[in-house]
């Protein structure tokens, strides 16, 4: 095959206690957040408000779906011109410089920015994140910064976004926007209404579901695409391809109508989301992490125009850069014989969403797009063990794979729903993209080909280097003391030896794949690692105060006492506050418990309602909300 491989229920006469996180101090990752977000005694920004015509933004019902001559459509693009350096509110903050503006759009869903100007000086970082904070991208830096001045930051959901620059030496950027994307599909943002996480159909299947077990290494050459062309915003998908020369060259092949009337500009405002995709097989609560790239050139296509579909309806580009070793990219191989396959997959983002899988177990057959015979194949999609997934608008540019992990066929559309899961989709063939055309900018084989070697198939490959990137989560991130925790290897790259350290964990280290039965005995925020290696590369991530062990509370009806307990450690310089709902003081007593660890709190008189509690020691901070209710 082509694989790599509860807190107790108490009372005070009767005690219902609720543990609420409240953080006292923000905790900064280096590099990875915004300068305002240690600062949250600054005022909001200045709010810029963009005006959008009556009648300008489109609807669902006006808009093509994306399964055919059109790709999938999801903004409307506005003309503007803003100077983010004359318009942003400026700060000198500790001989750092802040600069910062909020950008409002009503009644948008979300917001894509596309700049004529974007240079960032060394030193600097920009971010943009939602006004909630719950949408953050960056930090972009100088290795941002666009050849031409054309660039183009993804879609962030609502109608507003907040633009944050810092410097330490107080240089500003030159970054100009001339136009937004202004989305209108609420379908791109389930989480705010009834379907759930995941803009797709519910019969779709994620890539790490059991029908993506064999299809691991080809899933790392799929990337979603946010398309900017002819002056709309679209959403395709699209997958890296490797060439006779095995030299990585970051060729990426997508569907002619995705990209046919983008103008040079408009394809360096192209983003790539790599690696945007479910850990396991069940819909992630948040949307996972990805990788992004920017920009491209076009090297060959079919050469359809206006949305229409021309021959077997490929788009080949350039990116702008090589893809980030640390991306770990597969570039997928391709065959060229005009051969039907038997069995195989597609890999797609259907309507935006993560990355899903459709299996096929019936063979291709030659079919055609329009008047030109055996330009597709015809593919009908199989029941799994998961459902029975499909393609939709977004899926556009999609491969299909053979049952040897080529690449055969690029989507261009079909009749296949969810609602309509036995009709069929059809694929340009990559056999016919080869040689049909009669300039190296119709056809692949000049590019793909660079060795001038006549390769019939070409197989994937990561280069000559596979590297691991490591990843881990835990069951949960916070619990009670003297609890235990599983921990899980989430690492790309095939790693076959693990190194865990577990700061206040019990044992303190482990070398298993997935660590079990951790005990945590302490309070406190404790930070994990693992070192992952496949014999030729590791990888280490370190989660820094990763792990929140908070105290566990007592009543003892009989000592009419709440006894809190910090676990195996000595306190030094504990201080307790307690407040009632009105922020008055409550006095109480407080004395030592019958072990290491725990103390005694006692107060006085009628004490139902709604109280804080906040402790502080020499290393540990919090307050727990706690609710005094009479039996």
């Amino acid at each position: 095959m082509h694989s790599t491989r509860p807190l107790p229920l108490m009372s005070l006469w009767t005690l219902l206690l609720l543990c609420i996180l409240l953080p006292l101090n923000a905790q900064i990752s280096a590099g990875g957040l915004p300068y305002s977000r240690q600062r949250p005694d600054l005022p909001g920004p200045p709010v810029l408000t963009v005006d959008i015509p009556a009648g300008f933004l489109s609807t669902e019902t006006e808009a093509e779906e994306g399964k055919g001559d059109l790709p999938y459509r999801i903004a409307d693009i506005l003309p503007v011109s803003i100077d983010f350096s004359q318009e942003a509110e400026r700060l000198s903050l500790h001989g750092t410089t802040l600069l910062r503006l909020t950008l409002r759009a009503p009644t948008a869903r979300g917001l894509i920015l596309y700049y004529d100007a974007f240079r960032i000086p060394a030193g600097g970082r920009l971010f943009l994140y939602t006004p909630d904070g719950g949408s953050l991208r960056g930090a972009f830096t100088e290795r941002n910064n666009a050849n031409g001045g054309a660039f183009a930051t993804a879609l962030t959901p609502g109608d507003a976004i907040v633009l944050e620059y810092e410097h330490p030496g107080g240089l500003l950027p030159d970054l100009h926007i001339n136009e937004i994307g202004l989305a209108w599909r609420d379908r791109l943002f389930p989480w705010q209404g009834p379907e759930g996480f995941g803009s797709s159909q519910w019969c779709e299947v994620n890539v790490n579901c059991p029908e993506g077990a064999n299809w691991q290494d080809e899933k790392r050459g799929i990337a979603h695409i946010q398309v900017k062309s002819g002056g709309g915003s679209y959403l395709c998908s699209g997958s890296l391809v490797n060439n006779t020369a095995y030299d990585l060259t970051p060729y990426f092949l997508t569907a002619d109508h995705c990209g046919q009337d983008a103008s040079p500009t408009e394809l360096e405002q192209w983003v790539f989301f790599f690696n945007w995709e479910a850990t396991g097989c069940n819909d992630p609560a948040q949307d996972p992490p990805h990788d992004e790239m920017v920009g491209c050139t076009r090297v060959a296509s079919s050469g359809g125009s206006g949305g229409s579909i021309s021959g077997s309806d490929f788009f080949l580009v350039l990116l702008d850069e090589s893809v980030p070793p640390q991306y770990n990219p597969y570039f997928n191989g391709w065959t060229r014989e005009n051969l039907s396959s038997s069995a195989g997959v597609c890999i797609h983002h259907p309507a935006g969403d993560i990355k899903k899988i459709s299996t096929y177990n019936t063979p291709t057959y030659t079919s055609q797009w329009g008047g030109t015979p055996g330009t597709h194949w015809g593919v009908r999609w199989a029941a799994t063990v998961t459902n029975q997934g499909v393609t939709e608008g977004g899926s556009s540019g999609s491969p299909l794979f053979d049952e040897d992990g080529l690449i055969m066929g690029v989507l261009s559309g079909g009749d296949a729903s969810c609602s309509a899961q036995n009709e069929p989709d059809l694929y340009g063939k990559f056999s016919y993209a080869w040689s049909t055309g009669t300039t190296p900018d119709r056809r692949l084989a000049d590019w793909l080909d660079p060795l001038g070697a006549g390769s019939i198939k070409v197989s994937g490959t990561y280069g000559n280097t596979v590297f691991v990137v490591a990843d881990f989560e835990a069951d949960t991130t916070v619990i009670p003391v003297n609890s235990r925790l599983d921990f899980h290897d989430r690492s790309f790259g095939g790693p076959n030896a693990w190194a865990w350290t577990f700061e206040g964990g019990e044992p303190s280290s482990s070398e298993a794949q997935n660590p079990s039965g951790i005990l945590f005995e302490r309070t406190g925020s404790f930070t994990v690692s693992l070192t992952a290696s496949n014999g030729e590369t590791q990888d280490e991530n370190i989660k820094l105060a990763y792990i929140k062990v908070l105290p566990t509370v007592h009543f003892d009806r009989e000592a009419n006492a709440l006894y809190i307990n910090f676990g195996k450690r000595d306190i030094d310089g504990l201080e307790m506050e307690l407040y009632n709902v009105l922020g008055q003081a409550v006095p109480f007593s407080l004395a030592p418990g019958w072990d290491q660890g725990v103390y005694r709190i006692r107060a006085g008189g009628d004490v139902s309602g709604v109280y804080l509690l906040a402790v502080r020691t020499e290393s540990f901070e919090e307050s727990l909300k706690l609710f005094f209710v009479k039996p």
